[in-house]
């Protein structure tokens, strides 16, 4: 089976990027792309010869998929880009793009997710679902819970966040084994 070509879009520190990088050989290509040029994800990036895009603002959607269509991609990892991707873009990658998200959906969609969840005592866990139109609405294909509810009484918010984390670059390895 061939390798497969990625890009991972990021808008922070990129840890869980960090977990794809480190399995750059295992890939055809790998390109991330930013939309936050002050990213710390864009230097683990570079540490790992792995090239990089930021974008600017607003996003050209229009021109990054074409952009994005020339590397012959067969997947779009969103790990932490904390953009609402336009509608028509999403569609030109239906089934293709892939997106992590800190909670059970469809439980805690959109941000906050982990905070929501923590002050209403439920299980707190990750999702990798495909991307639609609709946020955090696709299929999910793997879930994980990262803290359950009988634990939340015990924790900080703190603490329930790095198990969050965690359980996140555990599910992207995961997905990794499976999607390659």
């Amino acid at each position: 089976m061939a390798k497969k070509r990625l890009a991972v879009f990021i808008s922070g520190n990129g840890t869980n990027l960090n977990v794809i990088l480190e399995r750059k050989t295992e890939l055809q290509s790998l390109l991330v792309i930013c939309n936050n040029p002050r990213a710390y994800g864009i230097e683990r990036a570079k540490e790992h010869g792995v090239p990089f895009w930021v974008l600017e603002k607003p996003i050209p959607w229009d021109s990054l998929h074409e952009r994005l269509e020339k590397e012959n991609l067969d997947g779009i990892f969103l790990a932490g880009f904390m953009k609402v991707i336009p509608a028509e873009f999403v569609k030109k990658w239906q089934g293709k793009m892939f997106n992590l998200h800190p909670s059970l959906l469809p439980h805690y969609k959109g941000l906050n997710s982990i905070e929501r969840a923590f002050e209403d005592g439920a299980d707190i866990g990750v999702s990798i679902h495909y991307v639609t139109a609709e946020v955090d609405a696709g299929e999910v294909l793997l879930q994980d819970i990262a803290v359950p509810s009988h634990q939340i009484p015990t924790m900080s918010l703190e603490e329930a966040t790095t198990k969050t984390h965690e359980c996140e670059h555990r599910l992207v390895g995961k997905w990794m084994d499976q999607w390659l």
